[in-house]
């Protein structure tokens, strides 16, 4: 068998920390767009809206202002526009609030650098996503946390979405095909740390040469990261320049280095120094515990190092159609 060494520090996807509510109210909303095999069509993919891209720009047509709505999609066959704004925060809600100053005002010539065909209907359907109930009466409101359950859809223009949402209701989220988003430019200091977590185990890798700041939001990002606008990505990359920097100077200065913009692992020979012994593999552990906030007396939580063979991601995406 050959050489054994890290192959996880944080079974992110099981720890219930509230650094995981935004991720996972965003993987189960991007479900709704998508076709999977095990009986499950979600109601923005069934109704025609199965193009999106994600933090992408809109415009006001008479006042030139911009906003940035966290999905857009379209139904090219039926001409339709659609909003959707991922947030239990009322400040972000805020933001939701502003495109009542852009109903039936979308310049649409703009969207074409999303590849969004001219003659589209200016007239939006905006809905809120959030893992639970929100006190908001002006937008439609679905609720993504286990089971999906949909709130004000008299606010909804579109019959056919409509439709669908209503027929979505009841059905369960959490037994669908993960998606791997573990990153995201919106998130805040803690949740970039928690997201990063599950990806720098990679790091110590057998002759793995690093990864930049970017490289690393790629990776968080998965397969979405083309969906994302280049402003996004950028965001995303400089906070996460900030945290690895942080793990580096502070909590990991003898394990992880930055040379050329990459982290990597430090190196004994062809060996990362984690790899040398049960001590480093601890002092790595106890790092990325405080990095990650947790205090000296939480031994049991779902940080942990597990030394195996590391082997290639598998893909969880396989019963998705579309």
């Amino acid at each position: 068998m050959g050489m054994k060494f890290l192959s996880k520090i944080f079974d992110i996807d099981n720890d219930p920390a509230p650094n995981t509510i935004r991720r996972n109210t965003w993987r189960n909303t991007l479900q709704l767009f998508h076709k999977y095999r095990k009986n499950f069509t979600g109601p923005f993919y069934e109704s025609g809206y199965r193009n999106y891209v994600l933090e992408s720009g809109v415009t006001h047509c008479e006042t030139g202002k911009d906003l940035i709505p966290d999905i857009l999609a379209w139904d090219k066959n039926r001409k339709k526009l659609l909003i959707v704004e991922i947030t239990n925060n009322k400040d972000e809600i805020k933001k939701t609030d502003q495109m009542r100053d852009f109903k039936d005002k979308i310049d649409i010539a703009s969207l074409s650098v999303y590849g969004i065909p001219s003659g589209m209907d200016p007239e939006l359907n905006t809905i809120l996503s959030v893992d639970k109930q929100h006190n908001n009466s002006n937008y439609c409101q679905v609720m993504v946390d286990d089971i999906f359950y949909l709130k004000a859809d008299e606010n909804l223009s579109d019959p056919l979405l409509k439709e669908n949402l209503i027929n979505t209701c009841g059905q369960s989220l959490n037994k669908l095909p993960e998606i791997k988003v573990s990153l995201l430019p919106e998130m805040k200091a803690g949740e970039i740390r928690y997201g990063l977590s599950g990806i720098i185990t990679k790091i110590f890798q057998p002759e793995n040469p690093g990864y930049t700041s970017k490289e690393l939001a790629d990776i968080g990002l998965d397969e979405f990261v083309n969906k994302f606008s280049p402003n996004s990505r950028k965001t995303l990359a400089d906070k996460i320049t900030n945290q690895m920097n942080a793990l580096v100077e502070k909590y990991l200065p003898d394990y992880i280095e930055c040379e050329n913009r990459k982290y990597r692992a430090k190196m004994v020979g062809r060996n990362s120094l984690i790899s040398s012994s049960p001590q480093s593999r601890k002092a790595v552990d106890d790092g990325i515990r405080k990095w990650l906030g947790y205090k000296e007396e939480q031994k049991d939580t779902s940080i942990q190092f597990c030394v195996d063979q590391f082997g290639d991601d598998k893909s969880t995406d396989g019963d998705r159609l579309n």
